[in-house]
């Protein structure tokens, strides 16, 4: 057993998992290792774990107490390759995920569309983090590389929903190491949220509306909005449904005729989003 700690966090690391230690509470969380563990040593503060596979886990606490964890891989690794650690799920927590506008689930959640792997840039995932809401604390996974990346919700053996960062090939290679860290603390979602604004503070891609409107003025127009989403009639069929019904998916007319009724009544300011595909021209 080998043990990295600095004032916040103590990690302390065997062959099987990492479990977490928040200094201040004394409460834990453990991430346990999906693939076999070959070695695990402790050179200067890290943690260097050799896995099956040609896999190399590097484990480091970093200067925002958080748990930094830099996977390699063989060059010509062709397929997905999921990380080596998971948080196992139990009853009564929640997964916070940041697809869409952001999605809640419990553990315990029946069967959902969310099970298909979504990448960790782009619309699907807005924010590169999940996190595990667990009684009193929160384990936030943020991927630091996530260009090549996706997330999968899998179910445990007894049922109960978690999920995992599958890393993907770069040009069909492994052509760097892949990094994400955890944060574990006190908090719940309204925390999470605000320790991701201090990591995207830390790296310089803060941008406040305020400093938004100093470089364009247009952004003032934004102030006072009305953020109308209009859904379709047949939306949940639409949306979850495997068999579609055979409907007018842009519903351009209706869309056309609610929007004049809103400008007639006086709002001229609106964040308007347009769902299932319909032209934005059709917005007058």
């Amino acid at each position: 057993m080998y043990e990295i700690k600095d004032s916040v966090l103590a990690v302390t690391a065997g062959t099987q998992a990492l479990c977490l230690q928040d200094i201040r509470t004394r409460a834990c969380v453990q991430l346990t290792a999906v693939r076999p563990v070959l070695s695990l040593r402790e050179t200067g503060g890290q943690l260097e774990y050799e896995m099956a596979g040609g896999i190399h886990v590097r484990v480091w606490l970093d200067t925002d107490h958080a748990l930094l964890m830099q996977v390699s891989a063989p060059e010509d690794m062709p397929h997905a390759l999921p990380h080596p650690f998971v948080c196992r799920p139990e009853a009564g927590q929640r997964l916070l995920l940041t697809i869409d506008e952001g999605i809640c689930l419990r553990t315990e959640a029946p069967d959902t569309f969310l099970c298909v792997p979504r990448p960790c840039c782009g619309r699907e995932c807005t924010m590169p983090f999940t996190a595990i809401l667990l009684p009193q604390h929160y384990l936030m996974t943020v991927l630091d590389t996530e260009w090549d990346a996706q997330l999968q919700l899998r179910r445990s053996a007894d049922g109960l929903l978690y999920d995992t960062v599958e890393w993907l090939p770069s040009l069909g290679q492994w052509l760097y190491a892949r990094r994400l860290r955890y944060y574990f603390a006190p908090g719940r979602t309204t925390a999470v949220c605000k320790q991701f604004r201090q990591y995207r503070t830390r790296q310089g891609l803060l941008t406040t509306l305020r400093e938004k409107q100093a470089q364009d003025p247009d952004v003032d127009r934004l102030v006072g909005a009305a953020n109308v989403w209009l859904w379709h009639d047949d939306y949940e069929q639409l949306m979850y449904a495997n068999a579609q019904k055979d409907v007018d998916i842009d519903n351009t007319k209706e869309i056309a005729r609610i929007a004049a009724q809103m400008q007639a009544a006086g709002m001229t300011r609106i964040i308007w989003g347009i769902f299932f595909g319909a032209d934005a021209k059709c917005v007058p």
